[in-house]
């Protein structure tokens, strides 16, 4: 009778532990009333045990490159020209000399271009080039930029940080201000230039007025320059990217656009006679040959980068 006992005893207990589900409070082990061990599971991409006890295969992530990633820039041409002109110009200048070889590899590179066939047969016939911008010249004038170590200011805080230790204000009577496309919170800071421009404009302005009879006007009828762009910081001009009105983007360096340092300045063409046109590119022509200016013509206005007299290293 014991012995039927016991074999009774321990097919119960057999029983009773091979029917263990995790759903059990508590499970019996070795005749012993123990709690019950929790389920795991390994990494995704690896293999775990189902309720039936086969194995099944857990999908692996996603590896990155089949993930949504942020779309690659792709450079136009025109952007491509201007970063090799840069990169190609910025060799020049070493930590010893930043500025003395990247200037005479920059206006040599200028002479060559002006005295391309092309611009040779326009000076021949008289007819003065429409443009005379290029990929190359924005390179070049980003990479002077650059070599003088004038600072890129990013924000309008930075602009109004810096308002009188390095600007002033643009307040020549022989030149007015442009604000029809500047946010009334802005104009004053849109006035500010650095100290050595004020200093070209106002020669550059007193010898124009004073030139004005050669010109066909008198004192007063004679037009007055036109500034209609200064200082704008790096967000300023990358909202005029988004809308198409500029290319010179600053979120790279080779193509920001040198209003951001406050060296540059937008001279309107606006209501200006042919001999007041005349007037202004040889004057403008004569101070880039003594390096005083880099300079374009574009469609509406004259762009001046007007260079510091020696190297800043503000950037």
């Amino acid at each position: 009778m014991a012995q039927h006992r016991f074999v009774i005893t321990t097919l119960c207990l057999l029983f009773l532990s091979s029917g263990i589900t995790y759903a059990d409070s508590f499970c019996v082990k070795n005749g012993v009333r123990v709690n019950c061990p929790k389920p795991t599971e390994k990494t995704a991409g690896t293999e775990k045990k189902t309720d039936t006890g086969k194995k099944s295969q857990t999908p692996a992530s996603k590896p990155r490159s089949a993930q949504q990633l942020p779309k690659k820039e792709v450079l136009s041409k025109s952007q491509l020209a201007m970063r090799d002109a840069f990169e190609e110009c910025i060799r020049y200048s070493t930590s010893e000399d930043p500025t003395t070889r990247v200037l005479d590899f920059v206006y040599a590179e200028l002479e060559k271009r002006e005295a391309s066939l092309f611009d040779m047969l326009l000076k021949k016939l008289n007819i003065p080039r429409p443009n005379r911008g290029s990929a190359i010249h924005h390179g070049h004038e980003v990479c002077l930029k650059r070599a003088f170590g004038i600072k890129i200011y990013q924000t309008n805080v930075e602009i109004d940080a810096d308002r009188y230790a390095k600007f002033e204000v643009l307040d020549i009577p022989q030149i007015e201000i442009s604000d029809t496309r500047i946010s009334v919170g802005r104009r004053s800071i849109h006035r500010l230039v650095r100290p050595w421009v004020r200093e070209y404009l106002e020669i550059f302005a007193r010898d124009y007025s004073e030139a004005a009879s050669v010109r066909g006007h008198d004192g007063i009828s004679s037009p007055k320059l036109r500034a209609t762009s200064m200082i704008r910081s790096a967000d300023v001009q990358n909202e005029l990217v988004k809308i198409g009105l500029s290319p010179a983007n600053c979120k790279h360096e080779f193509l920001c656009s040198s209003h951001t340092t406050g060296s540059a300045i937008d001279i309107g063409g606006n209501g200006l006679t042919k001999l007041d046109r005349k007037w202004i590119e040889s004057r403008l022509v004569a101070d880039q040959k003594e390096r005083k200016i880099f300079f374009i013509i574009e469609d509406s206005h004259y762009h001046l980068f007007v260079l510091p007299p020696t190297f800043l290293g503000e950037n």
